[in-house]
């Protein structure tokens, strides 16, 4: 009798989770106004802008079927660095991609405003109805790219190492790229005429043609923060594969190195989490709809971060063959 009243109770309280969930399934969840807001320090230029948005509830689950912009326009910005704030005013930037939102982009601007390199950088951005909210960041001093040894740039044939580039980074740096371009001269209608290309890091496996055929390098974390040196390698194959294709386009033609020019560029904490985790799900072997999301802004969503950039030129010596691309007489 005991165990026939135990199943009857188990019973019982089945049929009454089962009509605690006869509510209709909906993929979209509680909606928050809340305040996006989006900036992205650079030395390389003299005017910082700052993006701010509200977040927006489109009416079914296609997030692109709503068209209006939900750019604010009535918010107060401040940007504050060594005791100095400065107010944003109203600006538009014209728009790339104008398929959804045809208008030109709102944004808030200060310039001139020159960033302050291993600065911290405070932003705050208050709004009427939404209240306030802010971030920090932490701009990367100043980094240094060198060169040991030229000889694999300007004699390939007579070096058959890859190229290795030493990369000094700033204590506020997580993440960098180094970039490694060619200056090269083609002797044009009585007159050398200076052309710039991207150095690959490596060759891609398989078959390719143009710069399908490389590797370049693309934004990556330090490997610790203990250490102020890395190294990057350039490949010799792929150097190598570019230059034959530079003896093939310029062929019959006189060409000579100019320049070899190193580009590190920088990013601090936050803008290269947000870049990895944005940029970390997009595989084509695999599907995956809880890719997280992240930001710094305290009260809000976005990102606020930077993003510097520092260049080094070393000269080259010497004219290339325009069959083999490889090096044939001091200039």
């Amino acid at each position: 009798m005991k165990l026939v009243v135990t199943a009857l109770a188990e019973v019982i309280l089945l049929l009454a989770v089962l009509q605690g969930c006869s509510e209709p399934f909906s993929p979209k969840g509680p909606y928050e106004e809340q305040l996006v807001v989006y900036s992205v320090l650079s030395n390389t230029r003299n005017a910082q802008f700052v993006r701010v948005y509200t977040t927006y509830n489109p009416p079914g689950v296609d997030p692109y079927a709503e068209t209006f912009d939900p750019a604010i326009r009535n918010a107060q910005v401040r940007l504050a660095v060594g005791g100095v704030t400065y107010t944003l005013r109203d600006t538009v930037v014209p728009r790339d991609q104008t398929a959804r939102y045809t208008d030109s982009v709102h944004a808030y601007v200060a310039d001139p405003l020159p960033v302050s390199r291993g600065d911290s950088y405070t932003l705050t951005v208050s709004t009427p109805t939404l209240g306030s909210v802010s971030a920090e960041s932490a701009v990367p001093a100043a980094g240094i790219a060198t060169l040991p040894g030229k000889s694999a740039l300007e004699s390939p044939s007579d070096n058959l190492g890859d190229v290795i580039v030493n990369v000094y980074l700033a204590p506020q740096t997580f993440g960098y790229r180094l970039q490694l371009f060619l200056d090269f001269e083609v002797f044009t209608a009585g007159a050398w005429v200076t052309h710039q290309i991207e150095i690959p890091q490596s060759l891609k496996s398989g078959e390719g043609q143009g710069s399908e055929l490389y590797n370049y390098p693309s934004l990556k974390r330090r490997d610790t923060s203990s250490k102020s040196s890395e190294t990057a390698a350039f490949t010799h194959q792929a150097y190598a594969s570019l230059l034959a294709q530079l003896g093939n386009q310029y062929s019959n033609m006189k060409i000579r190195f100019k320049d070899a020019v190193l580009v590190l560029s920088q990013a601090d904490q936050a803008f290269y989490t947000y870049y990895s985790i944005a940029n970390g799900f997009q595989d084509e072997f695999s599907i995956r709809t809880d890719e997280p999301d992240y930001t710094n802004i305290a009260g809000g969503r976005g990102v606020f971060g930077s993003l510097t950039s520092d260049t080094s030129v070393i000269s080259l010596i010497g004219p290339i063959s325009s069959t083999t691309g490889q090096l044939v007489a001091p200039r």
